[in-house]
């Protein structure tokens, strides 16, 4: 899923405030607890989203269900979101806490679509080009997509590697509507 603007700049504050107070892995697994509690309930963040709720109510409500145990960088970053009116920035928070831990590690996430499960030895050929090509550590991140008809498609941050047979597909049928016939 992508991520807001506003989202990418909160979290890197709150990457960087935890960097320096030694509470990195503390705030990733809370923000990972945070963010299956939001995934487990609906309503939690239909109350979250709401813009008739005053801030104060939904901080209450967030405390109630859980975050009351959490660091006080955590409590003071979800209060900070609230007040500023980016109830999203709390939802997207620990995907982009994630993804700023990898990167401090020099890992990448390359997501792999394919028909069918990858099996073992093309698996590690695709994972070992692919450190090849852009120099970091890749975690792969697999996806069935029947609608592929075959082939594989590789997106690694915005870039995508696409050798599907339905892009080949796409391309004929472009080729023919583009060209006229005498």
């Amino acid at each position: 899923m992508a991520v807001s603007l506003a989202t990418v700049r909160y979290v890197k504050a709150l990457f960087s405030v935890a960097a320096r107070r030694g509470e990195s892995e503390a705030l990733k697994a809370e923000l990972g607890r945070l963010g299956d509690l939001f995934a487990g309930s609906p309503e939690l963040t239909a109350v979250l989203r709401d813009p008739r709720l005053p801030a104060a109510a939904k901080k209450k409500v967030i405390e109630r269900a859980g975050l009351d145990s959490a660091p006080q960088t955590l409590r003071d970053f979800v209060a900070l979101c609230l007040d500023q009116r980016r109830p999203e920035v709390i939802l997207e928070a620990p995907e982009e806490y994630d993804r700023l831990e990898r990167e401090a590690r020099g890992v990448v996430v390359a997501r792999v679509q394919t028909v069918a499960p990858l099996g073992r030895d093309t698996r590690i050929s695709i994972l070992a080009q692919l450190e090849e090509v852009t120099g970091k550590t890749i975690e792969l991140v697999e996806e069935i997509l029947p609608e592929l008809i075959g082939g594989v498609r590789i997106l690694i941050g915005s870039r995508m590697y696409d050798g599907s047979i339905r892009r080949r597909l796409d391309d004929i049928a472009a080729h023919l509507l583009s060209t006229r016939l005498a």
